[in-house]
């Protein structure tokens, strides 16, 4: 009998020793899936802060291309790779994205490994800068003196407007086929006033009214040689019948001083003076696009019209616009100083286009946006 109760209690002991041990084994595989889980949680958050880190240095650069490899963080290491595509998603066909970029991004924690991949779209904005949404702009008060014919060329449903970032007034018999706006005050009578401004599309309210400040398009010669197709280093005269580019290749002319121009001009293009430059004699310069201005004139100085000028573009001038003798200016004027017009001077507006301006002022970045993304 106490035999038998002796191989009892051994045997209930082995029992117990043995449920110990899976209950121990079970415990531990329990906390090694755990930490395996963790880490695997971990490793996924570390992967997905990579692409939000991606994304950040896109916002600020959107040449960014360098990612990173190896990057100690959090007890794990971190790779980021960059590159172009034009897929929605990763290893996809081409779906015509312009300015995309695959954001692979693997983490490690502890030996667990996960990667997350994402196509991110940085949206480029083509805009024209505003300011060449008037057919006659001075960041400097304007002085309307009589003779002054501001109207649409052509085309009833744009207004021609007027904008001044200080004072403007006006006396004699002027015309502007839009609104009159100014930053600092006006001085005209309400009756003066009515019969200048006579918009074509009327959105209510005043004629001639305050506005905040419209900025003048930055005049950054810095970056016009790079883009430049035709080169001059010194001041220039040029005359006679000039033929510009097309519509998808533009001709951009760059001169390095003053231009002297007399002469014809045809074509879609560019002139960039880093200097002044004066437009005499008969000088034309016609338009192809019905659609929109098919030359831009850029001039960090002044701009002066002598004689009989006509002249098909949209001008900006970083000094004083001067007109003299008898000139038509189809398209806008823009200037950074004084608009002085001495003799008689009409300008027909009509917008300059993205398919100019963007090669002078290239589409600003949007932030970036993750269009499909993949863990």
């Amino acid at each position: 009998m106490g035999r038998m109760l002796l191989l009892l209690v051994i045997g209930m002991g082995v029992i117990a020793s043995i449920t110990a041990l899976q209950l121990n084994q079970t415990n531990l595989s329990t906390t090694d899936n755990a930490s395996t889980d963790y880490e695997l949680s971990q490793a996924k958050n570390l992967a997905v802060s990579g692409v939000n880190h991606a994304m950040m240095q896109l916002a600020q650069d959107t040449a960014w291309m360098n990612g990173y490899q190896s990057n100690d963080i959090a007890s794990g290491t971190l790779n980021v790779a960059i590159e172009r595509t034009r897929s929605q998603y990763p290893g996809g066909p081409d779906a015509g994205l312009k300015n995309a970029r695959l954001v692979t991004s693997t983490a490690t924690v502890n030996g667990q490994t996960r990667t997350v991949r994402a196509v991110v779209e940085i949206p480029m904005v083509e805009t024209v800068p505003p300011a060449f949404g008037y057919g006659l702009m001075s960041d400097k008060s304007f002085s309307m003196k009589g003779n002054v014919l501001i109207r649409d060329n052509f085309n009833p449903s744009w207004n021609a407007n007027l904008h001044t970032n200080e004072n403007l007034s006006f006396n004699g018999s002027n015309t502007v086929k839009g609104y009159g706006t100014y930053t600092g005050s006006v001085t005209a009578s309400a009756a003066d006033m009515a019969k200048t401004f006579v918009p074509n599309v009327s959105v209510g309210g005043p004629v001639v009214y305050q506005h905040p400040r419209v900025e003048i398009p930055q005049i950054d010669p810095t970056r016009w040689e790079s883009i430049a197709t035709r080169k001059f280093y010194s001041s220039t005269k040029l005359s006679g019948n000039i033929t510009l580019g097309t519509k998808e290749r533009p001709e951009i002319i760059y001169v390095r001083g003053d231009l002297d121009f007399s002469g014809n001009v045809s074509g879609y293009g560019m002139f960039l003076v880093e200097g002044n430059l004066d437009l005499k004699g008969n000088s034309s310069i016609t338009a192809l696009d019905p659609n929109g201005i098919n030359l831009g004139i850029v001039v960090t100085g002044n701009v002066r019209t002598v004689g009989t000028a006509d002249v098909v573009g949209a001008i900006l001038c970083g000094g004083d616009f001067d007109g003299r003798g008898n000139s038509k200016i189809i398209g806008s004027i823009c200037a950074g100083g004084v608009i002085d017009n001495r003799g008689t001077v009409d300008v027909l507006y009509q917008p300059l286009t993205h398919d100019l301006s963007k090669w002078v002022w290239p589409p600003k970045a949007e932030r970036p946006r993750i269009v499909s993304y993949y863990e």
